[in-house]
């Protein structure tokens, strides 16, 4: 079993060492994701986009259209902003992020470290006369970093778990895979660049879907011979009383029978000379 084990850590520590060896050495520590929130004309805006760059910082651009001279974004956290009544109402609910003739802007005083949640814009597009458009653009981001840190989390319990428990391993290390190939997915989906973090953690998961779908293959074919081994030498003695047991009860059968053919012949002698 441990021999089994070592190889399997090692597997581990390869994919684990190649995963690193591939991600690039930079000192930034931003990673800008482009989301097109609603690329369609909505009220005098088109094009609103939001790029991640970080945990503290998100860009957001547009394109004002038609008569519109002036834009106001809100941002809130678990919600969007609520909806204008109508036209002559300034939009109020949420944090103001924007106001003016601009293109782009970014939004940073917003902390995903310190607030946890989704975090929703909604922008609205002002005219001339000062009335506003009541349709919004909206558009939505959440942390990259509790997202990944909770499919590792999980993907790494779930593995630890298939290689310390021997109770439900095959159904653990199969619950593994699915959460390594998730992480994977995400990863893949969320990379911009070959060889960032994301597709980098996206190779590392195809090689732990990998592991884990062995996990219960290897160490139920190995494991089993050798708990019986290690039953054997703790319980030997009361092995040994058990075939010796055995053993005294098949030389009782034999003499018994040997002595009832022996009756039963001195039975017939007898009744043969009277």
């Amino acid at each position: 079993m441990k021999k089994h084990l070592k190889v399997i850590v090692r597997l581990l520590l390869a994919v684990l060492i190649l995963s690193l060896n591939t991600m690039p050495v930079s000192a930034a520590t931003s990673v800008n994701v482009t989301v097109t929130a609603r690329p369609k004309i909505s009220g005098g805006i088109a094009n609103f986009t939001i790029v991640y760059i970080s945990e503290t910082q998100l860009d957001l651009s547009w394109v004002l259209t038609g008569d519109a001279v002036n834009i106001m974004i809100r941002g809130k956290y678990s919600e969007y902003p609520a909806d204008i009544p109508n036209g002559l109402t300034d939009p109020s609910d949420g944090y103001l992020v924007y106001y003016g003739n601009g293109l782009s802007v970014s939004d940073t005083s917003m902390d995903f470290d310190e607030i946890t949640g989704v975090l929703y814009y909604k922008a609205w597009a002002q005219k001339a006369d000062g009335t506003w458009y009541t349709n919004s653009s909206t558009g939505s981001e959440e942390s990259r970093t509790l997202i990944l840190l909770a499919f590792v989390i999980l993907a790494l319990g779930l593995t630890i778990g298939a290689f310390v428990l021997t109770t439900g391993r095959a159904i653990l290390s199969f619950a593994g895979a699915g959460a390594w190939l998730l992480l994977g997915i995400y990863s893949y989906t969320k990379s911009t660049a070959v060889w960032d973090i994301y597709y980098s953690l996206f190779w590392l998961s195809a090689g732990m879907v990998i592991v884990c779908s062995l996990i219960s293959v290897v160490l139920r074919e190995k494991k089993e011979p050798e708990e019986i081994d290690e039953f054997a030498e703790e319980n030997r003695e009361l092995i040994d009383d058990v075939e010796r047991s055995e053993r005294d009860k098949t030389n009782y059968d034999r003499l018994f029978r040997n002595r009832k053919k022996r009756a039963k012949l001195s039975k017939f002698n007898r009744t043969g000379k009277e």
